[in-house]
């Protein structure tokens, strides 16, 4: 399933790296929204979002490690909507070691909105600041 990006200790972020995090997280969005789709077991259903929920914190870490190194480029409203998201997905994921399957619905529309804001918003308000030397990053 959902394999988060394992780099070693020390190693700074790269833009690859939050790519290929975003792809992870957009098939992750995938599997979940399938999964309630079709109305497999809760469990299954909660396994999934627990993983999602994992991935999704240690990309807002990266994202925060990167954006500190562009604090210059980037303003500060973008960390702190980054630690807003991590202060939800914590809470999200302890509602998922309860077992609360509502947590689950929770997660699937956080994760839509944050795709389409992070992914979508924040790559077109950012693009111009982060293309350098040809090299473009979607946040």
């Amino acid at each position: 399933m959902l394999n988060p990006i394992v780099r070693s200790q020390g190693m700074p972020i790269g833009l690859h790296e939050l790519n290929e995090e975003h792809k992870l997280i957009r098939r992750g969005y995938a599997e979940l929204d399938e999964a309630i789709f079709h109305g497999v077991s809760s469990s299954i259903i909660i396994d999934i979002s627990s993983k999602l929920t994992e991935l999704m914190l240690q990309h807002c870490l990266h994202e925060e490690e990167f954006l500190a190194e562009m604090a210059a480029v980037c303003g500060e409203e973008s960390r702190i909507e980054l630690r807003r998201n991590r202060v939800r997905l914590l809470a999200l994921k302890e509602e998922l070691r309860r077992g609360d399957i509502y947590a689950a619905l929770h997660l699937r529309a956080v994760c839509r909105q944050w795709l389409n804001e992070h992914l979508l918003v924040e790559d077109i308000e950012l693009s111009p600041a982060l293309s350098q030397g040809g090299t473009r990053r979607a946040i």
